[in-house]
């Protein structure tokens, strides 16, 4: 029982040292050395049980720091009451405010799948940091799905200034639509979901998906980042929750089950 006690707990560190090291490389690729020290030094002061009233500002500097570097227009928080869409979208909507930089990658890494048989949709993509971040793997197509024309144009914008990048997913587009109309492509998918709307708006949308498996059965994977409407999840029945080893309460990932469940297969390569 030692043994396997202690067996346990190495893999618990081979897994902790591995998501540290994957946040410390996509740190420095977005932040630079300096930031990516600075939160090094932060992350040691709240394990030592130091009272950090607040790390917003954190956030902030190295949002701004993402933009400057790859010269695209991703940053800041907009109110639903700023956007160009109708009242009552604008009651059934969230502030925007972009993907956590650093987190993401490493979660999609994380992902047992060929990405080159799958394509990534962000429903509620606003300015499409999402889709930069996952073009940094080789994605069958990369689609975001915003109803903001306003965010959808910027987002168009920043596509372009970041295919000047080194990116190994260059088949991206951003779609100005009604994510409750939104067709899902007949593909494996990776479907991100990032406090995109209200649980009205949210329930239609997994209505969709439930419609599409119905019509198509295929391999899909949710990512759901911040899960305010988790409990919308737990009585799904075409779709489970999965573990992959990642300590970290604000993401659950979800799969499609065709009946006897559909197995996660690990890449060979």
């Amino acid at each position: 029982m030692k043994q396997i006690n202690l067996r346990a707990h190495f893999k618990y560190i081979v897994r902790k040292i591995r998501f540290s090291s994957k946040k410390v490389f996509w740190s420095l690729k977005y932040y630079g050395f300096d930031l990516t020290i600075l939160g090094l030094f932060l992350q040691l002061l709240s394990f030592m049980g130091k009272n950090l009233t607040s790390t917003h500002w954190y956030k902030t500097i190295t949002s701004s720091r993402f933009d400057k570097r790859f010269r695209v227009d991703t940053a800041g928080y907009i109110i639903p009451e700023e956007l160009d869409i109708s009242i009552h979208r604008k009651q059934t909507a969230v502030q925007y405010q972009p993907t956590a930089s650093v987190t993401f990658p490493v979660v999609i890494s994380e992902l047992p799948i060929n990405y080159s048989d799958y394509v990534f949709i962000d429903y509620g993509s606003g300015k499409g940091r999402s889709l930069l971040l996952a073009s940094h793997f080789p994605f069958k197509q990369i689609i975001g799905v915003e109803l903001s024309n306003k965010l959808h144009q910027i987002a168009e914008k920043n596509m372009a200034s970041f295919l000047k990048r080194q990116v190994k997913c260059r088949n991206r587009v951003s779609v100005c639509e009604d994510a409750t109309a939104f067709n899902l492509p007949k593909e494996n998918l990776i479907i991100y979901f990032f406090r995109p709307f209200n649980r009205e708006i949210l329930t239609l949308v997994l209505n969709n998906i439930r419609r599409s498996l119905e019509e198509c059965f295929r391999h899909i994977i949710i990512l759901y980042y911040y899960p305010e409407q988790r409990n919308l999840f737990s009585g799904i029945d075409y779709l489970r929750k999965i573990n992959l080893g990642i300590e970290d309460r604000r993401w659950e990932i979800y799969e499609s089950i065709p009946g006897g469940g559909w197995e996660l297969h690990r890449n060979p390569g």
